[in-house]
């Protein structure tokens, strides 16, 4: 797997039920890594639109605007 995690061997049925307990554990710390990420990312891009639309309009601001609503829109698939 890598310098930080060792095989066992073939036949140490003790040792892959560790490996693939850890395996399963690292999945699900980095799942709930990124979840946490889109969400404060989702709030920042929230943020952001409603501090742009209180300004004064202008046409780059309104494409601006667009694409974090674009992107909000991919973070919320």
């Amino acid at each position: 797997m890598g310098p930080k995690i060792a095989v066992p061997p073939k036949r140490d049925k003790a040792g892959w039920e560790k490996l693939r307990s850890l395996v399963i554990e690292a999945k699900l710390y980095w799942h709930d890594r990124v979840r946490r990420q889109n969400a404060e990312r989702k709030h920042q891009i929230e943020r952001q639109i409603q501090e742009l639309i209180h300004r004064p309009e202008n046409e780059g601001r309104k494409r601006f605007i667009e694409s974090l609503r674009n992107e909000l829109e991919e973070l919320t698939q």
